[in-house]
């Protein structure tokens, strides 16, 4: 597709969309995806003074393709986001729910620290930088109480590696939702009423 002004109608166009790596003008339909992970990009090229804002990037990333994934963005956001790791990333279910308590103590409160309000558990995340092979790493448990090393650059590199998975298989099982999901969440210009984005935004060519 070569027209970024105009919102595409098919399937198969807003895949290529969302999953686009061109660097796009600000006055084109830019993918959401693309933006995060050039974010991303940046922030771990610069390493290790922006290593916190580049794994954010990830986990925002994270939960942004799970919605995609699951078709959903109605509750379960634990459920899609460890679903994602296990099925796209290759996680085991156990380090899943590590990442995912690493994801809730950046984002919720920008932390080592997480807690199970169910459960009581308490789980201290220890980020490091190495080239690892795995993502996670249980160090100690407590009880209730567990420490265990993230290493965010294989999470990074892992969920790059991740998306083009994605995107194949949502080219061979469509989703029913994935309109209503791309128009609030696949690109820069969300909630379009129409199909010329310039129409919506009040943009002049």
């Amino acid at each position: 597709m070569t027209n970024r002004t105009i919102m595409p109608s098919s399937y198969e166009e807003r895949i290529e969309i969302l999953f686009d790596k061109k660097e796009r003008k600000p006055n084109e339909i830019r993918s959401s995806l693309t933006l995060l992970m050039s974010e991303a990009e940046r922030n771990f090229t610069n390493k290790p003074n922006s290593i916190w804002s580049g794994v954010m990037c990830v986990m925002s990333g994270i939960d942004l393709v799970a919605k995609f994934y699951a078709d959903s963005d109605i509750s379960k956001v634990g459920e899609r986001f460890e679903n994602y790791l296990i099925n796209l990333m290759g996680l085991s279910p156990e380090d899943a729910k590590l990442v995912y308590h690493a994801r809730c103590a950046y984002m919720h409160s920008f932390s080592l620290y997480s807690e199970d309000y169910k459960t009581n558990e308490k789980y201290f995340v220890h980020p490091r930088f190495e080239n690892w092979q795995f993502i996670v790493r249980k160090t100690k448990c407590d009880g209730k109480t567990v420490h265990f090393e993230l290493c965010i650059d294989t999470l990074y590199r892992t969920f790059e590696e991740s998306l083009e998975r994605l995107r194949e298989n949502m080219l061979t099982s469509e989703r029913k939702n994935f309109s209503d999901l791309f128009d609030k969440y696949g690109t820069d210009k969300p909630l379009f009423m129409g199909p010329n984005f310039y129409d919506y935004c009040n943009f002049k060519k």
